[in-house]
């Protein structure tokens, strides 16, 4: 009888043990199958974003002679979401040759913001362009979503695909209007990264040499940065709207925008009005902290010529649009107030202002309204008169023509005739000129579409510009 009563203990143990083998066995079955779902979750919902583009670039005349061509490749690619959580990471490549300004002389560009440059040629680059990982919350009315990493700086002030920083981003959407709010503790402007690089930055106060472009390169912006702005479509029947708010410690006091558009459609067409205000602050003693490790290692001349910079700027931009059966007109007015007109971390950012070339392209670093570039002059203003006209065929075709009449004190860099000069002053003077840009574009695909645009410049400028752009957009 106790045999049997053995018998029958270690044959239920036995079974219990293989019970909860079992029951271990599919739990890591469970498990594995739950890893799997989340991998393939993961990488079947990938998402690609981004661009890849051809450019080449003519100057004709007395003010500008030569070629250029850029190629950029700028491609994100975010995972798909579980549980909320996603990852995008993001290549970005350039090579190119800068604006020519003088004979066939291209100056070199500007690694700063976005990607590595492995020679001394600033144009060639190629790297990490974003890594950031997000986590969305969605309910019932309203979607919160938090990014943290290094990703792109999205905002009107900015150049969407190539200003850069590292920190947070948070975003909620509720009934149609978007909020957003980030910090930066380490970042960069494409047009501010141009004018450090033109300004001859130094490793110390006392160096007398300037660095290579390769130590340049390393160039970035430690002041604390603070963007916080809501948007929102169609709200009250019609009105788009966006504001937004930056601020940069103790380099940039504010950074405002300000931008609406109320359109009205009935049967004979769309009619559109906007009008936009954007307005800077330069800190009363601005201190820009330049380098990886906060501006210990870097020092450049900036500290000192910020001090004669405009304290206050401003512009504003009004204008009137229709459209009808694939046809569009706008025309409108751009004047600027306060002690300078460099009101943004870009040349154009949000603004909506007509010309295809005149606002960044004549030297690819000061001009248009950055607040480092023309307009950061003191007593230095802007006007321009502009408009434009449109036709989408019912094939994949469209043309345009824009002009623009540019004029004021607006501290541009002329070209050939002061570029020889040895004093940098007397690159800067006071254009008054017209803009006129025939365009068109050809859409092989809804990816794939040609541009072409020819711009003839007259008054103080006498020169051709002619632009071809092969882009696919992912």
């Amino acid at each position: 009888m106790k045999k049997t009563l053995l018998f029958l203990c270690a044959f239920s143990g036995l079974c219990a043990n293989q019970i909860k083998m079992e029951e271990i066995k599919e739990v890591e079955k469970i498990e594995q199958n739950s890893f799997k779902s989340i991998g393939k979750k993961m990488f079947s919902d990938l998402k690609l974003n981004g661009f890849g583009f051809a450019r080449y670039f003519g100057n004709f005349g007395r003010d500008g002679e030569g070629m250029s061509q850029q190629y950029r490749i700028k491609l994100d690619v975010t995972t798909g979401a579980v549980y909320g959580y996603s990852v995008t990471g993001g290549l970005f490549f350039s090579q190119g040759t800068s604006t020519p300004d003088v004979g066939n002389v291209t100056h070199g560009s500007v690694q700063g913001s976005r990607g590595v440059a492995y020679n001394d040629n600033f144009s060639d680059r190629f790297g990490i362009g974003v890594f950031y990982a997000s986590k969305q919350m969605d309910f019932e009315r309203l979607q919160l979503k938090f990014d943290i990493g290094r990703m792109n700086l999205q905002s009107p002030l900015n150049d969407k695909n190539l200003d850069m920083a590292s920190g947070a981003h948070i975003s909620l959407k509720y009934q149609g209007v978007e909020y957003f709010f980030s910090y930066s503790n380490s970042w960069m402007s494409d047009n501010f990264a141009y004018v450090i690089r033109q300004s001859n930055p130094k490793a110390n106060a006392s160096d007398t040499t300037t660095l290579s472009n390769q130590q340049a390169a390393a160039i970035g912006i430690g002041n604390d940065l603070f963007l916080l702005g809501a948007s929102g479509k169609n709200i009250f029947g019609g009105l788009d709207f966006n504001v937004t708010f930056g601020n940069a410690v103790n380099f940039i006091d504010y950074m405002l925008f300000l931008d609406g558009q109320y359109k009205i459609k009935k049967d004979y067409g769309e009619f559109g009005v906007r009008a936009q205000i954007a307005t800077a602050g330069l800190n009363a003693t601005p201190n820009l902290l330049l380098g990886g490790n906060r501006g210990k290692s870097i020092y450049s001349d900036l500290k000192n010529t910020l001090k004669d910079q405009a304290k206050n700027r401003g512009i504003y931009n009004i204008s009137l649009s229709y459209k009808i059966s694939g046809y569009g007109i706008k025309a409108g007015f751009l004047k600027s107030f306060g002690d300078g007109y460099g009101v943004l971390m870009t040349s154009k950012g949000g603004l909506d202002v007509v010309g295809k070339m005149w606002l960044s392209n004549f030297t690819a670093t000061y001009e248009g309204f950055g607040f480092l570039s023309s307009g950061s002059k003191k007593d230095s203003d802007i006007q321009v008169i502009y408009a434009t006209t449109d036709y989408s065929f019912k094939f994949p075709l469209k043309i345009a023509l824009d002009v623009a009449y540019i004029t004021g004190k607006n501290n541009f860099v002329l070209t050939n005739a002061v570029q020889n000069s040895k004093n940098t002053k007397d690159k800067f003077r006071d254009l008054s000129f017209v803009e006129l840009t025939p365009s068109i574009k050809y859409s092989f695909t809804k990816q794939l579409d040609l541009s072409m645009a020819s711009s003839f410049y007259f008054g103080d400028l006498n020169k051709i510009r002619v632009m071809a752009e092969l882009k696919y957009s992912f």
